[in-house]
Formats: C-alpha cells, sequence, structure tokens
C-alpha cells in the first residue's frame, strides 16, 4: 500500500498568492488569491499544522 503523500503548492504571481493542498499527486483543496499580509498568516497556519483560516477580517477600529 502506498503511503499517502500531502503537500502545499504556494502559487506566486505579483503580489498575489493562491495555495493549494495537494495529496497523492491531485488538488484536493485549493483557496482564492490572497495579499502578502494574508499568504504569511495562512503560511503560518499550515506550518503549525493547521488549514488556513476560512475569514480573516481586519480589527474594527473604535470609533470616537
Amino acid at each position: 500500500m502506498k503511503e499517502r503523500e500531502e503537500k502545499w503548492e504556494i502559487d506566486i504571481s505579483g503580489d498575489s498568492f493562491t495555495f493549494k493542498r495537494v495529496i497523492n499527486g491531485r488538488v484536493e483543496e485549493s483557496y482564492a488569491a490572497v495579499n502578502t499580509a494574508k499568504a504569511a498568516i495562512y503560511a503560518n497556519a499550515i506550518i503549525h499544522g493547521f488549514q488556513p483560516p476560512r475569514d480573516l477580517r481586519s480589527f474594527d477600529k473604535l470609533t470616537g
């Protein structure tokens, strides 16, 4: 029985980064392109064994 091979691919186009999760040579998941700041968070999550966050929003600034 063949051992499962899992890897992440990052396609870079200028300041746009697209992440793909590949298992045994087949793309299982792909994520919408993100900017450099979000790509850094995605990569950090992946390195620590997590999936990239699905909903990443800027911090709401308090008024007043």
